[in-house]
């Protein structure tokens, strides 16, 4: 139930969510993920210790993650910066 807990870069980056707006995602199953995050030039869902690349298309990115157990959050890297910013979290069922 609820929302996906944001992170203030989120908030700052005018990021916007379409899928999934659950706040915990069922473990073991392939959920589709868009969201639009401006100016980013790569984004990841992370599950587990594996970092999945969405896909840019039309200026949102998207993609189909398996979710492992534990926490599955949203990374962007924006230009300048080597690093990644989390967004995003999700709970686990």
């Amino acid at each position: 139930a609820g929302f996906p807990m944001t992170y203030e870069s989120f908030q700052k980056r005018k990021a916007c969510l379409y899928l999934p707006l659950a706040g915990s995602l069922e473990t073991g199953q392939v959920h589709a993920f868009r969201l639009k995050v401006p100016e980013a030039k790569n984004v990841a869902v992370v599950t587990g210790d594996q970092w999945n690349q969405l896909l840019l298309k039309d200026g949102v990115f998207e993609g189909e993650v398996a979710t492992q157990e534990g926490p599955v959050e949203i990374y962007a890297r924006f230009p300048g910066s080597i690093n990644y910013d989390c967004l995003l979290e999700y709970g686990s069922l």
